[in-house]
């Protein structure tokens, strides 16, 4: 089977620029247009001044258990201002149930990257990346395997010295936080989902 991932925007523009977008997600037969399972919902993304940029299907190996796998969705954002860049990947965990995709986990920030900057190009500012991997533990809950994400975050100070720009790396934060299955999903803290 294959999987499809498709965002088409929502009817009407709020007069704020805010734009919504549906969200459809499929499980096909290989080689044809036959949807065996799905997920559709109206209005599951936003787009503002950090606009949507595209989606990306991702198949790592996340094994629940024996039997069952998910799958994630890779919803990627990005505001392109050079006084105030921001950059973000936002994760959801989907699995087949019969006919139906459930999500598992939603609104995880995996990937984010932000910088502040002054107005007439200056050097000076601070900017910082922060990363997330996702993997299954050894630990079950509901009968499926815990998650284990590990956020490493890297903020970076810049100025103007006598040779032109520079940049200063500080001490990089690093932190584990382990998710366990409620019977129908893996809630998340709301230090892992961003703004």
């Amino acid at each position: 089977m294959s999987i499809t991932a498709r965002a088409t925007p929502m009817p009407g523009q709020r007069d704020d620029g805010t734009r919504s977008y549906s969200l459809d997600v499929a499980l096909l037969l290989d080689d044809s247009s036959w949807a065996v399972a799905s997920n559709y919902k109206d209005s599951a993304l936003f787009s503002d001044a950090v606009a949507l940029q595209g989606l990306q299907i991702d198949t790592a190996r996340y094994r629940l258990n024996q039997a069952e796998r998910a799958f994630g969705l890779r919803v990627l954002y990005s505001h392109g201002s050079s006084a105030a860049p921001y950059e973000k990947t936002v994760l959801t965990l989907y699995r087949r149930d019969d006919k139906q995709i459930l999500p598992l986990l939603e609104g995880l920030v995996v990937d984010e990257s932000a910088g502040e900057f002054g107005w007439g190009g200056e050097c000076s500012g601070h900017s910082r990346i922060l990363h997330r991997t996702l993997a299954t533990g050894p630990g079950q809950h509901h009968g499926y395997a815990d998650l284990i994400v590990r956020s490493r975050e890297l903020k970076t100070e810049h100025f103007k010295g006598r040779d032109g720009c520079g940049s200063r790396d500080l001490p990089a934060s690093t932190s584990t936080v382990t998710l366990h299955y409620d019977g129908s999903r893996y809630p998340i803290p709301g230090s892992l989902k961003g703004p």
